[in-house]
């Protein structure tokens, strides 16, 4: 039997009289109204939100700054721009149209020069990577100098630039960092190691690490795969084999950037480098650096 009698006898039976029925009737039919109430009022509220943001904000916020513009227009007094009307319709003055041409690469390469914010490579951002010439061998302005990835070594800003991306790929390639034994020697440095080595090391003032540009690789770094891949990648970034490091010393972990004395000419060069002493015997085996305490990790196949 549903909820809705029909029968007379059943008034009685389910809601006791007929008062009685029409109140529950008429709750239920003021609950459907209500909620059919709420449906619409929800939908209209939606259809005008989305015809506010589709319709009439596109079209307040593209004229209103169109108007304000009029005002600039020569013959357009201030308080007198046309309204949003003559402007949809083509009556209003029109606005001078103005080519401005695009940004030139030398006024584009200008101003990321100059910029603060500019830096030339990721992997050393604060360096400046220019080239600036100020002191003597040995005794560089340390504001020409930057410090490389591993906070000790120091060299000339485009040389370090430069090392730095090519570090970078080093790291892509084996998972670490390159290892240096030496880099940027000040005067004082260079004697020490004159001290050391005698003749197989520069006089302090001549030698190449006192103009930032050169670099001594670790024991580990310079031969096997490593070596390898550094001989292979190394002139990419500008860094070779000094002439006098293949001919009058064997020295493979010594590497400068550019060839502004790689081939011996100038300073420093191997006419710089001392002789050994009359009599004295060349040693026949490579005189390498004192290795690195830390053992290199197998390269990632």
């Amino acid at each position: 039997m549903g909820p809705h009698p029909t029968l007379p006898e059943e008034f009685g039976q389910w809601y006791g009289h007929r008062r009685l029925w029409r109140q529950v009737t008429t709750q239920e039919i003021s609950i459907r109204v209500h909620h059919r109430r709420r449906k619409v009022a929800v939908r209209a509220a939606v259809l005008g939100s989305f015809a506010f943001a589709m319709v009439v904000y596109p079209i307040f916020g593209t004229l209103s700054p169109a108007a304000s513009a009029l005002q600039l227009v020569p013959g357009v007094t201030v308080g007198q721009a046309p309204d949003t009307v003559e402007v949809i319709l083509g009556t209003a003055p029109g606005l001078a149209s103005v080519a401005l041409p695009p940004p030139s690469i030398d006024a584009t390469a200008h101003f990321l020069a100059v910029s603060s914010a500019f830096t030339p490579s990721a992997y050393l951002p604060n360096c400046s990577g220019v080239r600036v010439d100020a002191g003597s061998n040995g005794n560089l302005d340390p504001a020409t100098l930057c410090v490389v990835w591993d906070g000790t070594h120091y060299l000339r800003a485009d040389a370090a630039v430069a090392l730095a991306e090519l570090n970078h790929r080093f790291v892509l390639r084996f998972g670490r960092n390159l290892c240096l034994s030496s880099a940027y020697r000040s005067v004082g440095d260079q004697a020490s190691v004159k001290a050391t080595r005698g003749y197989l090391a520069a006089r302090p003032g001549l030698s190449p690490h006192g103009w930032g540009i050169a670099i001594d690789l670790c024991y580990t770094d310079y031969k096997g795969v490593y070596g390898e891949w550094w001989k292979a990648n190394a002139a990419a970034y500008g860094f070779v084999h000094p002439h006098w490091a293949e001919t009058s010393l064997w020295e493979p972990w010594h590497w400068e950037y550019g060839t502004e004395y790689a081939d011996g000419s100038g300073v420093p060069g191997d006419a710089n480098i001392d002789q050994p002493p009359s009599g004295a015997d060349v040693p026949s085996t490579t005189v390498d650096p004192v290795p690195d305490p830390t053992p290199a990790p197998s390269p990632t196949p």
